[in-house]
């Protein structure tokens, strides 16, 4: 499995529209010729929800939302967009959708209806997304050096 991390920072805001075209552009060409040249693997993209799902989505096996923004009131229009749109890109391209939390360091809050992780589970259950809620700070533990 090749988990496609960053690859969804090509539409960051900070970009200029130019180099947000041309890292698309390359983003998409990277994704198909990774899937030429491996078609046993499986490939998750993380985000590139705005954009490059539509490019990318018929040479991936899933997609993975990380940390949506479900309890933030001023994304709910955005969140129902994107909700819409994967459920449709799963659908034609018949990929797996995950959505990934990363657990509020307060444990308790999980249990409040209207928490991060309720809403987060909710959306994830009504729209046969699979979901994960991945352990506070479960980043930091990675060991890239090889000693």
């Amino acid at each position: 499995m090749v988990m496609m991390g960053t690859i969804g920072n090509v539409e960051l805001k900070e970009l200029n529209t130019l180099e947000t075209h041309f890292q698309l552009n390359l983003a998409v060409e990277f994704v198909r010729e990774l899937r030429e040249k491996h078609t046993n693997i499986i490939l998750i993209q993380n985000n590139g929800l705005e954009r490059l799902c539509f490019s990318t989505s018929k040479y991936i096996d899933g997609i993975c939302w990380e940390n949506p923004p479900v309890d933030e009131k001023h994304s709910e229009v955005w969140v129902k967009e994107i909700s819409k749109r994967l459920v449709e890109i799963k659908k034609e391209h018949k990929l797996q959708i995950l959505l990934l939390l990363e657990q509020d360091n307060n444990e308790k809050s999980m249990h409040y209806p209207l928490s991060k992780y309720s809403l987060t589970k909710r959306l994830a259950e009504k729209q046969a997304f699979l979901f994960y809620n991945a352990p506070y700070d479960y980043v930091s533990s990675i060991n890239l050096d090889s000693n």
